[in-house]
């Protein structure tokens, strides 16, 4: 009986887990499909708590996509990735490790240069077989969990539609028996594209030279009477 209702559990564990990867590929469709800014990003992984004796820290590399929701906040998705050694473990030759966040943070009217935000986690984490041996182990397959995610990023540079700077990204996941902690900091470049000249020309020829229903409003955000 105990078996059966392990069996259903891990079963009902992955069900969940393949469905909300299928709902994390919608939401990253739909905000590159419609997002106001992209951006791309490297930095350094600083693992913390126990994961500290088992993980080196390592680089990694991703991208991220918003949306202004209002005046007041901006919507984000991102995702990182990074190959990264163990420290005790020789059965791995490393782990492939991807990091998605789905979140709001605030805009440039509350904080000119810098944004604060909070959202949810996935991370996904698959293992490098070094020996036979890794079959034996959970990480021979990929695993994945959920968490919740505190965001800070800070606007150095603007140069026309880029802007340039520095991200801290820190993840708190829900994992067994112990849950875990990530640091991810780096720098950033992004590009907005409601301050793109050539796109503010083709809206403005889009929509007539009287001045009928402008587009964008003087903050360079969409005009409040086209969202609803």
């Amino acid at each position: 009986m105990d078996r059966e209702i392990i069996s259903f559990d891990y079963a009902m564990k992955d069900i969940l887990r393949q469905k909300a990867k299928w709902v994390i590929f919608t939401l990253l469709f739909a905000i590159n499909a419609f997002s106001q800014a992209l951006s791309i990003d490297g930095g350094a992984n600083y693992f913390l708590g126990s994961l500290q004796k088992e993980i080196k820290n390592h680089p990694y590399g991703g991208f991220g996509f918003e949306l202004g929701l209002s005046d007041w906040t901006t919507g984000y998705i991102s995702g990182t990735f990074s190959y990264v050694k163990l420290k005790n473990n020789t059965d791995f030759d490393g782990l492939y490790q991807f990091l998605g966040r789905a979140g709001i943070e605030t805009s440039e009217r509350i904080f000119k240069f810098a944004a604060l935000g909070m959202g949810v986690s996935l991370a996904g984490v698959r293992g490098d077989d070094a020996t036979p041996e890794a079959e034996k182990y959970m990480l021979n397959t990929s695993e994945s969990q959920f968490g919740w995610n505190l965001r800070l990023k800070l606007n150095l540079l603007r140069i026309n539609s880029f802007t340039f700077g520095t991200k801290f990204n820190y993840d708190h996941l829900w994992t067994s028996p112990k849950n875990s902690s990530l640091l991810q900091g780096g720098i950033f470049i992004g590009y907005n594209f409601l301050n793109c000249r050539p796109c503010q020309a083709s809206n403005h020829a889009l929509l007539g030279s009287h001045g009928e229903l402008p587009l964008l409003n003087p903050t360079g955000r969409i005009a409040p009477n086209l969202l609803y």
